[in-house]
């Protein structure tokens, strides 16, 4: 198999070996999403810039699992080459659609500090975190604020508070002028906001677009703009999700060249799927991994107990196993 990058090759060879459980909609994104991408002479994959981003995973106490790296890679080291101007980013919109669990606020988390860091290296990079509450909103606000205030290595320290700021609201990258900052699909006055990343929370909840137009309308003012989806599946029918999800399956068909959009996924594919843990891997990878034992034994209890607690098999399917009913 061509090798492309090691996080890359990585997921490539787990998904396309059928080394871990996984839904056809992954291998529709390796075919026809991301392989011809990678496989076009004006395109490259900068793995040393992925390297160095990936570099930041000793400021978190965890480490990014198989999936999380590889997205990584494509969010922030494929590029396509433009002639007469600068390199671009070859994917500005992400769509990961990933099982309830999986550590989507702790993915959030490392893609934020690395795009206020002088890694990423884009002055003034700001990123909106959109949720539909504050509560939701703040919490990896709060999270990426700890780790500044209270490293996890005290030998960190020193370099932490050299390079970024915690505030209530924001963190800071001082080096690049670029803030982490809260907001909410209710929050007024988005204009102007000198966004580089809108990040969204949770979509699923989202009925309409009219906020979401407000921010989109203000990227590509920033170098390197980026929308990036990172949630659940949900109960909400018609709302935006459901809008994307269709767009999603018809990128996934077959290759568009035109298309910049990258789409990663997660469910099971059969209702009765639900029954087995090591099937619902298809919607939440990470629990195809040690660090996730905890989440996979609550998930089996469920399971057990499901017969006792049938009204809560509608949230256990559209959350856990990305397939609502």
């Amino acid at each position: 198999m061509t090798t492309y990058e090691p996080n890359i090759d990585e997921w490539l060879y787990l998904i396309k070996g059928n080394h871990i459980e996984h839904c056809r909609e992954q291998e529709l994104a390796i075919d026809n999403n991301i392989i011809p991408v990678l496989e076009r002479p004006d395109v490259y994959v900068d793995a040393e810039r992925i390297r160095k981003g990936l570099s930041l995973q000793k400021y978190f106490p965890y480490e990014l699992l198989p999936w999380e790296k590889y997205q990584f890679a494509i969010i922030t080291g494929v590029f396509l080459r433009q002639k007469g101007a600068e390199d671009d980013i070859y994917f500005h919109e992400i769509r990961d659609i990933i099982g309830r669990g999986a550590g989507k606020n702790g993915f959030i988390d490392f893609l934020a500090l690395y795009f206020i860091s002088p890694l990423h290296g884009v002055k003034g990079y700001n990123v909106d975190l959109i949720a539909n509450g504050e509560d939701q909103a703040s919490t990896s606000i709060l999270d990426v604020g700890d780790l500044i205030r209270d490293p996890v290595d005290p030998r960190y320290e020193k370099t932490l508070n050299a390079n970024f700021k915690a505030y209530a609201e924001k963190v800071v990258g001082k080096k690049m002028n670029a803030a982490f900052r809260l907001n909410t699909t209710s929050t007024k006055n988005k204009d102007s906001k000198r966004t580089g990343c809108v990040i969204y929370d949770e979509k699923h909840q989202y009925t309409s677009t009219t906020n979401m137009n407000t921010l989109q309308s203000g990227l590509g003012k920033m170098k390197w703009s980026r929308e990036i989806t990172i949630t659940t599946d949900g109960h909400v029918r018609g709302g935006v999700l459901d809008d994307e999800k269709e767009q999603n399956r018809v990128i996934l068909q077959e290759y568009n060249p035109d298309n910049r959009v990258f789409v990663n996924w997660f469910r099971i594919e059969e209702e009765d799927e639900w029954k087995d843990v090591n099937k619902i891997v298809k919607a939440n990878p990470s629990l195809a991994y040690p660090q996730f034992a905890t989440l996979r034994q609550r998930i089996e209890q469920e399971i057990t107990k499901m017969r006792f607690t049938p009204e809560y098999f509608p949230e256990f399917l559209a959350k856990r196993c990305h397939y609502p009913i």
